[in-house]
């Protein structure tokens, strides 16, 4: 038997996390036609990607189904197949802290029409349930063609330095800029985001600091997988907030750090 501690963050109870980051998607670059999608999931398991010309909330759909080496869902209104622009089987486990891409970029069989809204999500295969896409709208838009004219224009957003926590109150945050930023895009038809300066701090706030954390357990000699996992775990303490998730989830992001 190993010897070795335990000295990793995942789901650790005194991480004073007021949400955390369990399952959720970020919608990458996005091009006219192509898409790149991030997804993390709670646990390792199979699941499949799927790119809907259709919503795939909850009230609409049927448990999606496998026929011949298709997968189709129907709506439960009317009993009419839900067209499925792009499906993937994969397989997430924990090496990848449970995450996953598609990269339609990759994949000459994708056409997406450009400016023009699709729905995604993603289902658990071992459990036969919906994982990602129904309780909220999961969506994009292609960006139109390269056309620009004198009357061209486009509106999108940026934000920088993402710090809810109170530095000194483990009960406090405020997340509610993130909730005003999301309608204020979406009444504006921004195209999407740019993430400037830190996302995440490891020193920022002293309760959550990874450096004091190191100080304490450096004679336990944490390894690099050890790490990984605190690192991992400040990003799923940030971005849990649901006013974080409404933005990454609908507007293709980019980040400068």
């Amino acid at each position: 038997m190993s010897d070795e501690k335990d000295l990793t963050f995942y789901n650790l109870k005194e991480r004073k996390w007021l949400t955390r980051l369990d399952r959720g998607s970020i919608v990458g670059h996005t091009s006219s036609n192509n898409t790149n999608i991030w997804f993390r999931f709670k646990k390792k398991g199979n699941y499949l990607l799927i790119i809907s010309k259709r919503s795939l909330k909850q009230d609409v759909l049927k448990e999606l189904k496998k026929v011949e080496n298709k997968y189709v869902i129907f709506r439960k209104s009317i009993k009419k197949e839900v067209s499925l622009i792009y499906t993937k089987e994969i397989y997430v486990d924990g090496n990848t802290d449970f995450t996953a891409m598609f990269n339609t970029f990759e994949d000459d069989l994708v056409q997406l029409l450009e400016n023009t809204i699709y729905y995604y999500g993603a289902y658990n295969l071992d459990d036969n349930c919906w994982e990602i896409g129904i309780e909220n709208s999961h969506f994009f838009k292609t960006m139109p063609e390269n056309k620009i004219t004198k009357s061209w224009d486009i509106t999108f957003g940026l934000y920088s330095c993402h710090m809810p926590f109170d530095p000194k109150d483990k009960s406090k945050a405020d997340a509610s800029m993130w909730d005003l930023m999301e309608k204020e895009l979406t009444f504006s038809d921004a195209k999407f985001v740019i993430g400037g300066g830190d996302q995440v701090y490891c020193d920022g706030v002293d309760y959550l600091n990874i450096w004091k954390w190191l100080k304490k357990v450096k004679k336990d000699k944490p390894t690099i997988e050890h790490m990984y996992s605190w690192y991992r775990d400040i990003y799923r303490g940030y971005w849990g907030f649901p006013g974080v998730k409404a933005i990454h989830r609908k507007l293709w992001l980019r980040y400068e750090f």
